[in-house]
């Protein structure tokens, strides 16, 4: 069995994006042929039978530019490099005579198309963002009945889905975490808050960093600081906004971290803190309670299936995530966690099932 699977891979500089479908890679049943867009940064080893593919410019996200001509221009490149890259995906589907197209985010939808009109199985997975993008495009409700069956890794996303391809074909999955790597050292916490997240506005950082700031009036808590790890668009306007509260002393915005770096700061932090206004299955979460941070974080996406028992922030409301960071720094409570439910051997099992299916 041959799967053209098409995605974001992970590199050395941003290790979780594109971890998941990375994973699929070691599905013992099937060879899988992987597109993904060129990066600069180094790919990490990854085992598994796969042969990958690399092409064209990285697809770039959506501008924050106002200039309508900047923005014309951004999105016709934007269109015109997906439109190639498509194509060479669906070259890749003749040429390498795969069984099964499996894309993971809606943009590869030519890709998809291809491997439906030649009756190959089509499969996709909604990972976060992409499904709160499609939720009122028409366009994706036209096309969604090319899909054997729709993958959703929040269960958020169950009632939308299931309203446009049916609830017999959407399978929940999850996200995973590799126990050997992301590992409680024991080490001695620093008064330190972590948060770690692309900088943009679904991970909801303006509101962390306003919660943190009227923490700080307190004198019970005047020696934690708090470290932001990620880089993105809205960079500038956080660090307007940290100046703005006079806190540069106590928040820091650490930039772009590799694995080892990231390990290393979960386990000197006591508290990591998920402040996202969206998500999908935040693997950051599951990789900071592995590591032994007690953690705090927002109502989002299926936080709830990995911490039940805690009380979790309303998305948006500063003084919700203030009064969680208070309650967490000051009842030193660390969720009891299952984590034999999120390893990435289960995960791949529910995949395997559905491809090795009888049609």
């Amino acid at each position: 069995m041959k799967i053209l699977r098409v995605g974001s891979f992970p590199t050395i500089e941003k290790p979780g994006v594109g971890l998941h479908a990375s994973e699929l890679c070691s599905i013992n049943s099937a060879r899988t042929i992987y597109l993904t867009s060129k990066e600069v940064s180094d790919r990490p080893i990854v085992e598994g039978n796969f042969k990958l593919f690399e092409f064209g410019n990285p697809i770039k996200k959506r501008t924050s530019e106002k200039k309508l001509f900047i923005q014309f221009f951004f999105i016709l490149r934007r269109i015109s490099n997906l439109i190639r890259f498509s194509l060479y995906g669906v070259w890749l589907l003749f040429s390498k005579r795969v069984d099964i197209v499996h894309i993971h985010s809606p943009m590869y939808i030519i890709i998809a198309l291809a491997g439906f009109f030649t009756n190959k199985r089509v499969y996709i997975t909604f990972h976060g963002t992409d499904f709160h993008r499609i939720k009122k495009s028409r366009l994706y409700k036209m096309f969604g009945g090319i899909f054997t069956k729709v993958f959703a890794i929040s269960p958020d996303m169950l009632p939308i889905l299931s309203e446009i391809h049916g609830n017999k074909s959407v399978i929940l999955v999850k996200n995973g975490i590799h126990l050997d790597i992301f590992k409680n050292q024991n080490a001695v916490r620093k008064k330190q808050i972590i948060a770690v997240g692309e900088f943009k506005i679904e991970k909801g950082f303006e509101y962390l960093i306003e919660a943190f700031s009227n923490l700080k009036k307190n004198i019970i808590f005047k020696e934690y600081v708090l470290l932001i790890v990620g880089d993105g668009l809205l960079r500038d306007g956080l660090e307007d906004q940290i100046r703005s509260l006079d806190m540069s002393n106590s928040i820091y915005l650490l930039g772009r971290k590799n694995r080892e770096e990231l390990i290393e700061l979960y386990n000197q932090s006591d508290v990591f803190v998920l402040s996202s206004i969206s998500e999908g299955f935040p693997k950051v979460l599951l990789e900071a309670l592995s590591c032994g941070c007690k953690v705090v974080s927002t109502d989002v996406g299926a936080v709830r299936s990995v911490l039940p028992d805690i009380k979790l922030a309303r998305p948006k409301i500063s003084e919700d995530l203030e009064k969680s960071l208070s309650d967490c720094i000051i009842n030193k409570n660390r969720p009891n966690v299952d984590f034999n439910k999120f390893t990435w051997g289960s995960v791949r099992e529910e995949y395997n099932k559905e491809y090795t299916r009888i049609k």
